[in-house]
C-alpha cells in the first residue's frame, strides 16, 4: 500500500513556515524600543546640588580646555554646572564619548580648527563630529547649541 501525497502539500507547508517567520520578524519589530523610549532611558536628573559627573569630559575641562565660566557669558556660573548641562544634553541625545568632548569645546564658541589642534584629529574628522552632534541634536548652528546648553539651567 502506497501513501498518496498531493503535490500542493509541499507548496502548502512552504507557505506556512513563510508566513509563521514573517509573523515572528512583525512581532520582533514592534517589540523593539523606539528612538524617544531610548532617550528617556538616558535622561539622568544630576540635581541642583550635585557635583558635576566623573568623566574623561571633566578631565578635558581641568586640563585646561577652557575656563568654562567666563567662555559661557555668565560670570556667575561656575564650571562644574556648566559641565553638568553639557553632559546632561550628551545623556538625553545619546552622543558618544569623542562627541560629548566635542560638544563641550563647541559650547564654549570654539571652532572646528581649535578642535581640531586641541584634541590631535584632523579638521574633516572635527567636522564630521561637529555634524553627527547638530544632527542629533536637530540643530544647524553654533548659537542653538549655545542656546540649548544655557536651557539647560
Amino acid at each position: 500500500s502506497t501513501i498518496v501525497v498531493p503535490a500542493d502539500f509541499t507548496l502548502l507547508q512552504a507557505n506556512l513556515g513563510l508566513s509563521f517567520l514573517i509573523v515572528i520578524l512583525l512581532i520582533g519589530y514592534i517589540l523593539l524600543p523606539r528612538e524617544q523610549d531610548i532617550k528617556n532611558l538616558a535622561i539622568i536628573d544630576y540635581g541642583e546640588q550635585a557635583q558635576a559627573p566623573a568623566s574623561v569630559h571633566e578631565a578635558t575641562l581641568a586640563a585646561g580646555v577652557g575656563t568654562g565660566a567666563a567662555e559661557t557669558g555668565n560670570k556667575a556660573d561656575n564650571p562644574n554646572r556648566f559641565a553638568m548641562r553639557c553632559q546632561r544634553v550628551a545623556d538625553t541625545y545619546l552622543l558618544s564619548a569623542r562627541e560629548t568632548e566635542i560638544l563641550f569645546l563647541l559650547a564654549k564658541g570654539r571652532n572646528a580648527a581649535f578642535i581640531q589642534k586641541e584634541l590631535y584629529i584632523s579638521e574633516g574628522t572635527a567636522r564630521t563630529h561637529m555634524w553627527r552632534i547638530y544632527k542629533k541634536l536637530n540643530i544647524h548652528t553654533q548659537q542653538e547649541l549655545m542656546d540649548l546648553i544655557d536651557s539647560e539651567r
